[in-house]
């Protein structure tokens, strides 16, 4: 067993003798040195931000036994179309332990983030083992590819400056938001290092164990190959055309070039069936190429082929044309995104976070310690910014405001709780980094019923929104200048 790695140079040493001794390819070697670095520029922001996630040095040491144990063959594939498909599906899918090879490989896509996630996943496939009951195996997969989801939102979300959550590389949003949900309740170290789901259930209140375990099942069937092959199909398409929508010049090339060539064919099957001589010695041609039990019957035969393509080619020529209308192709990326849900969200979440929040609820109102108190705030922050998260987080942020400027945490804006939430309410719905940098401006304006709210980061406002004043309520509006939110 390696030393415990205390900074990151030592980190780069220690991995840097391992991988001489794996002997990975140098593509390998430098992409795992390339995320290395990335993560140590990323990883306090990360921290910052998530509050509950394992010390950096925790986090390296964990990434370095994973490829010591698990990781004896790592091999980079291109960035395609059907790699793209097929890894979508690889992703959420735990190995069979009877396929389990003595030196599996790991397949990653050439990128920082892809090689964290598939790392970490890695120890998942080894801890789930065919012995395991039903029930098990599903708690410890979904926990585990959430696992493998937060590990790699520190280069996926975090550039070592900012945040930015990116929906569309979230493997699934319902593993996502259950480890995050654990994490919250019952720390990352449990959560981390779970070997068996029974270290769950005996520190869950048992109506939200009892959810964890349907949303485990749910999402375990969905995409276990032999129950649900085709789910699995269609979503990873569906995730795959929808990524590539996300860059729509790129796209617009891809489907300029398909429409082109689909004209092109189009005026070939049309020549075909106006030029006899031509079909005959086109389908004397395609059918000597076609084995013996795929031959086409007679002429007829082909040319209704013939026609039953044009119909499919003018068919397609019509979709990209209407992809090619701005609002069209915004109408259909909407669209794309409500298939999406329907697949993946099939697993009803929603119970789960309803009993999450009454434990987490009862935190916020024992919190009694000012750095326990800012840690909910983050938290919460946080939670609100949980894509396909639907949890109502409006009665802990009510309880955590007040609760902030009682303890000195945040400066108090009038006489009133309901109205100091009503103006910071904001807060929870910021991007930056730093919560204690931000800033708030109050004004009002005839024309405007309630008090106009300004939000600032500690460059430039971040949202405006009016706040309405209860009665018997008391604030004095200084129109002149912003006011920190947080004491120093």
């Amino acid at each position: 067993m390696h030393k415990d790695i205390v900074s990151s140079s030592e980190f780069s040493e220690e991995m840097g003798n391992l991988i001489d001794i794996k002997k990975f390819k140098p593509q390998i070697a430098n992409l795992i040195l390339s995320m290395i670095y990335k993560i140590d520029d990323s990883y306090d922001n990360y921290k910052k931000i998530k509050r509950v996630v394992p010390t950096k040095s925790n986090f390296l040491n964990n990434i370095y036994d994973d490829v010591k144990d698990y990781c004896s063959v790592i091999d980079v594939i291109k960035i395609n179309n059907e790699n793209q498909i097929k890894m979508k599906s690889e992703r959420l899918r735990i190995k069979s332990p009877d396929k389990y090879l003595n030196n599996p490989v790991i397949y990653s896509f050439p990128t920082e983030k892809d090689l964290l996630y598939a790392i970490t996943k890695a120890e998942i496939d080894n801890n789930v083992t065919a012995e395991m009951s039903l029930e098990e195996r599903a708690v410890l997969t979904t926990v585990g590819i959430g696992k493998a989801i937060s590990r790699a939102e520190v280069l996926r979300d975090f550039n070592g400056w900012s945040w930015s959550i990116d929906k569309a590389e979230i493997e699934s949003s319902e593993c996502n938001i259950v480890y995050i949900l654990l994490t919250y309740i019952l720390g990352d170290v449990l959560v981390d290092n779970l070997r068996s789901a029974e270290d769950l259930k005996i520190n869950l209140p048992e109506p939200l164990w009892n959810e964890l375990v349907n949303v485990s099942m749910q999402f375990y069937k969905s995409f276990d190959k032999m129950q649900n092959e085709k789910i699995l199909d269609i979503l990873a398409v569906y995730k795959n055309e929808y990524l590539k929508m996300r860059y729509p010049y790129e796209y617009q090339q891809e489907i300029l070039t398909k429409k082109n060539k689909a004209f092109v064919d189009l005026q070939h099957i049309n020549e075909l069936l106006q030029q006899p001589n031509k079909l005959k010695n086109e389908f004397m041609l395609v059918n000597s190429k076609l084995p013996s039990d795929k031959k086409i019957f007679d002429i007829r035969n082909y040319q209704q082929l013939l026609i039953n393509s044009k119909a499919n080619l003018e068919k397609q020529i019509n979709e990209y044309s209407k992809i090619q209308d701005p609002m069209e192709f915004e109408k259909m990326k909407e669209e794309l995104m409500l298939k999406i849900k329907y697949y993946e969200v099939s697993t009803n979440i929603s119970k789960f976070e309803k009993q999450f929040l009454e434990v987490f609820e009862k935190q916020v109102i024992n919190a009694s310690d000012k750095k326990e108190i800012l840690d909910l705030i983050y938290q919460t922050r946080y939670l609100n910014n949980i894509p396909n998260c639907k949890m109502k987080l409006n009665r802990i942020q009510e309880k955590l405001i007040p609760k902030a400027i009682e303890y000195e945490i945040i400066n108090p804006i009038s006489n009133n709780d309901d109205l100091d939430y009503r103006i910071l309410r904001g807060l929870f719905d910021s991007k930056e980094l730093n919560l204690e940098e931000l800033s708030v401006k109050l004004k009002t304006v005839p024309e405007v019923e309630g008090i106009i709210v300004e939000i600032y980061n500690s460059t430039e406002m971040e949202s405006t929104y009016i706040a309405n004043t209860p009665e018997g309520s008391e604030i004095e509006i200084k129109t002149s200048r912003k006011t920190k939110i947080f004491s120093k």
